[in-house]
């Protein structure tokens, strides 16, 4: 069974994407060509400090089909961490 993580009462009633630092950057960033590491640590310094960055990498790893920049993490390593915790890889 999947672990899913609900939303902080701050955010229940309105989407969490709302209070992301992503909202309106570059898409490209987030979904970069596998030849573009740089586009993956810029995407990654906006989800440091991301208000709602818990919650992202919760709807990543609760959907392991979801590509790209999430959470501050990449798809490769939201796989290892599946594979860690038994959740399907």
């Amino acid at each position: 069974m999947e672990a899913v993580i609900p939303l902080p009462v701050r955010y229940q009633g309105v989407e969490w994407i709302e209070f992301a630092n992503c909202k309106g950057a570059d898409p490209g960033l987030f979904f970069p060509t596998e030849s573009a590491r740089t586009k993956v640590t810029e995407a990654r310094k906006l989800c440091e400090a991301c208000a709602v960055k818990e919650i992202c990498l919760s709807e990543a790893m609760n959907d392991p089909s979801v590509r790209g920049v999430w959470g501050g993490t990449t798809y490769d390593q939201r796989k290892r961490r599946r594979r860690l915790t038994g959740l399907p890889a």
